[in-house]
């Protein structure tokens, strides 16, 4: 929302409030002060604050339904904040499922991404097999990653979606056809020599 990971970093969004992240690496700590002034301008209120050891970056944490939510446990988020999030979703009648992450894997959403309602594209042999099951069992079509190397160099993973228009990084020829005969327009992006994207907003 106001940091460059973007707000599933920050935190994760409810229809009407949020859950206020407390990333784990020392370089990005005290962001959740600007996060949540921010949060208070806009009017949506901070249901939780994390306590004790607890680490949470809101790119562990997908809404699979309204009522469902899985969080991804690993070097991001611990389980302290893990059963802080449960409690609080357990409250609002929200159930919560958690999965480890696979070993260097440093997000969630670095083996998992959902690009609508009912689909999702996967990372193979990172994507544990019972999130895959929870996801079809819920209505999802889960599509495995098509070129694991090409994710690996050029980064075809790291996309963002704005409704129907979906940015993906240039150089990823393997990632692209398969995402536009769902009816989004793919715009791609060039990376800097310094490994930053340069983001056209498209018209």
């Amino acid at each position: 929302m106001v940091e460059k990971g973007g707000p599933h970093e920050s935190e994760p969004m409810g229809r009407n409030w949020a859950i206020l992240a407390r990333p784990a690496s020392t370089v990005r700590a005290g962001e959740e002060r600007w996060v949540v002034r921010t949060l208070g301008n806009l009017g949506i209120p901070v249901l939780k604050v994390f306590t004790g050891t607890a680490t949470f970056e809101g790119a562990d944490f997908m809404w699979v339904d309204p009522r469902t939510a899985v969080l991804g446990r690993g070097l991001r988020t611990n389980q302290t904040a893990i059963d802080q999030i449960t409690s609080l979703l357990s409250e609002m009648g929200i159930s919560t499922l958690a999965f480890d992450l696979s070993y260097g894997c440093m997000h969630f959403m670095g083996m998992l991404r959902s690009v609508d309602r009912n689909l999702a594209f996967v990372w193979p042999r990172r994507t544990p097999h019972g999130l895959v099951m929870i996801l079809q069992e819920k209505g999802y079509q889960v599509l495995p990653l098509p070129d694991p190397d090409e994710a690996i160099a050029n980064m075809s993973f790291n996309f963002v979606v704005m409704g129907k228009k979906i940015m993906l990084p240039a150089k990823t020829p393997e990632a692209r056809p398969i995402m536009s005969p769902w009816g989004w327009n793919v715009f791609p992006f060039p990376w800097t020599n310094s490994g930053k994207p340069m983001v056209p907003w498209a018209e």
